[in-house]
């Protein structure tokens, strides 16, 4: 199973390049791969999880290697659904 990652907007704010995201989850755990080089920070928001212990990791995937420009998350709900917001190069 994978997430479901919707990428809503693409901007740039100064010298960074801005993703805002609507991710799904249908499983635990999952590696997002963003289209960037690298991340510099995210910002997430709850829209409906059943739990609210999702470990969000940059540029790391969901097994802990690393993966510049990805998004690890784990301990997720199928079912949980999340604002995100990117910010890298």
């Amino acid at each position: 199973m994978a997430y479901t990652v919707t990428t809503t907007k693409k901007t740039v704010f100064g010298d960074e390049r801005v993703h805002h995201m609507t991710i799904s989850a249908d499983a635990t755990t999952q590696t997002i791969a963003t289209g960037m080089s690298v991340l510099e920070s995210i910002a997430v928001a709850h829209k409906s999880a059943t739990s609210g212990l999702a470990k969000w990791k940059i540029n790391v995937g969901a097994e802990g290697t690393s993966i510049v420009g990805s998004i690890g998350v784990s301990a997720c709900v199928n079912g949980d659904e999340y604002y995100v917001t990117v910010f890298g190069r």
